[in-house]
């Protein structure tokens, strides 16, 4: 709405200084109006985010499962996301332990047509034993199936930036170019989403 009433605005003062042969008026319009549209793409690119986004991990193995995952849900006109991931994300050099695994609330969320960026905290105080349903974002119920690690209360800010399309998110991290798939449209809170 507010765009519209800037527009308005805009119209009249081009309207009223059009016969003098003001072109700032004119260049004003087009750069408010440029930008309307990009909200508005915006806005609808990112009602198109939700659902689940897989990323295979290329060494996966019958034991030991280590995919990632990225899930948006609507709220009214607001965006929530998740990441599920592993201690890897942070720990690069882990040697002769299993990984972590955690949830973190995606923040600083910011998407066009064609990309996205956002980020993530974590740490090893938020790690679990165990891969942790996608669903479940409560501490109280991942802990329920799941044993916390003991660690450092160190807070690792993690950058996630990269090229959004329908299907899949193509993110670069660390050098390895990573392809999140889209495997559901949708995502509820609280109940595991991928069990069939």
């Amino acid at each position: 709405m507010k765009y519209i009433n800037l527009l308005s605005i805009l119209v009249i003062t081009i309207s009223c200084t059009a016969n003098k042969g003001n072109n700032k008026a004119i260049d004003a319009l087009n750069s408010v109006t440029s930008n309307t549209d990009e909200v508005i793409s915006k806005q609808k690119n990112t009602t198109e985010l939700n659902g689940i986004y897989e990323y295979v991990y290329p060494y996966n193995s019958d034991d030991l499962i280590e995919n990632h995952y990225i899930a948006f849900k609507t709220l009214g006109k607001e965006i929530e996301g998740w990441y599920y991931g592993t201690s890897d994300e942070f720990d690069e050099a882990r040697e002769g332990y299993l990984p972590g695994y955690f949830v973190s609330s995606i923040k600083q969320l910011e998407t066009t047509t064609d990309s996205i960026f956002f980020t993530i905290e974590t740490g090893y105080n938020k790690c679990y034993d165990q891969s942790i349903p996608i669903g479940f974002v409560d501490a109280k119920q991942i802990s329920a199936h799941n044993q916390a690690w003991d660690g450092s209360d160190d807070i690792e800010v993690v950058e996630y930036a990269g090229k959004l399309t329908e299907q899949a998110i193509t993110i670069t991290i660390n050098g390895d170019t990573r392809v999140y798939t889209k495997r559901k449209n949708d995502f509820k809170l609280g109940i595991d989403n991928l069990t069939d």
